[in-house]
C-alpha cells in the first residue's frame, strides 16, 4: 500500500479585465443568511485555505470560528477561500462578488453571525480554545508499512514518541500503538495529544481515509485514560463522532492500574 497525498489545487482570482469589483460596502442580510447557510451545510469539517492554496485551518467550523475568534487564521485579505472536507470548495474569496467570488469584506460580517451561535461559556468552547493553542508544536515522520502506516512523533524537533496504525477495515485505520514521551521530561499534558491526533486524522483525510478507535473485542491490546480523554477532546472539536461501545481494558501506565469495562468507540468525520 502506498500512501499519497494529492496536491492541493490551485484557486486563482484572475477575473476578466473588464469586470469591476462590487461597488457594495456593506453586507445584506439575505447575503449573511446564505454564507451562513453555505457553511453550516459543512459544520462537520471545512478548510481555510490562503491565496497560495495552503492550509490554515482544518476541522469543525465551530472550531474554525473560535480559532478565527483568536486571531489565528491571519488576515481575511490573505484568505483564498474555504473547502469541504473533500477538498470542494465551497466559497472563493475575491475583490467582489462577481465571477464565483465571494467579497473577501464578507468574511468578518459572516463569522461574527457564526460566532453568535456558539455559547461563549460552554465546556466545549474552553476545550477547542486550548485546543488551538497547543503549549508545545509537535509534527509526525510518516511511512508505510505493511499494515499500514507507522512513524515518529517529535515535539520541538526531538523524538519524543511513535505510532502505529492498521487497517480495520477498508478505508478506515485504527491506532494499534502510540507512546508520547519516553521518559519524564517528554512533553505531555500540553495538548500535544491532541494536536497528534489530529495531525494522524487529517493526513489520513487527505489519503481518502478514516481514523476510527480501537475495536478491543478483536484487537485484545488496551486503552489508557489520557488516550480516552483525547478521543472526548476530539468529538467536542466535531473532528470525530462516536460509534458505539465496546468492553476493554484500560491500563494507565502511570498509575500502574488496569480497570476493564465500556470503551466508547469514535471515527473521524
Amino acid at each position: 500500500m502506498k500512501f499519497e497525498i494529492p496536491g492541493i489545487p490551485s484557486h486563482s482570482e484572475v477575473t476578466p479585465q473588464a469586470a469591476e469589483p462590487s461597488e457594495a460596502t456593506v453586507i445584506t442580510d439575505q447575503r449573511r443568511r446564505d454564507l451562513v447557510h453555505s457553511l453550516e451545510a459543512h459544520r462537520a469539517h471545512v478548510r481555510v485555505f490562503n491565496r497560495a492554496g495552503n492550509f490554515l485551518f482544518q476541522g469543525g467550523l465551530t472550531a474554525c470560528v473560535v480559532a478565527w475568534k483568536a486571531g489565528q487564521l491571519g488576515d481575511e485579505k490573505d484568505w483564498g477561500g474555504i473547502a469541504d472536507a473533500s477538498g470542494k470548495s465551497i466559497l472563493r474569496f475575491g475583490p467582489g462578488d462577481e465571477y464565483g467570488f465571494t467579497n473577501r469584506r464578507w468574511i468578518r460580517p459572516l463569522f461574527e453571525a457564526l460566532a453568535q451561535g456558539i455559547p461563549q461559556g460552554s465546556e466545549n468552547i474552553q476545550n477547542i480554545q486550548q485546543h488551538e493553542k497547543p503549549l508545545v508544536q509537535s509534527d509526525l515522520t510518516w511511512q508505510a508499512t505493511e499494515l499500514g502506516f507507522s512513524g515518529s512523533i517529535l515535539a520541538e524537533g526531538k523524538d519524543i514518541g511513535h505510532f502505529s496504525l492498521w487497517r480495520a477495515s477498508e478505508g478506515k485505520m485504527y491506532i494499534h500503538d502510540i507512546q508520547i514521551g519516553y521518559d519524564e521530561n517528554a512533553p505531555r499534558g500540553k495538548g500535544i495529544g491532541f494536536q497528534i491526533y489530529q495531525k494522524i486524522i487529517e493526513r489520513l483525510r487527505l489519503a481518502g481515509l478514516r481514523l476510527v478507535s480501537t475495536d478491543f473485542r478483536v484487537s485484545q491490546t488496551s486503552i489508557s485514560p489520557q488516550a480516552l480523554r483525547v478521543w472526548e477532546k476530539l468529538e467536542s472539536a466535531g473532528l470525530v463522532r462516536r460509534t458505539g461501545v465496546t468492553e476493554g481494558k484500560i491500563h494507565d501506565r502511570f498509575g500502574g492500574q488496569d480497570t476493564v469495562g465500556e470503551i466508547p468507540m469514535y471515527e473521524s468525520i
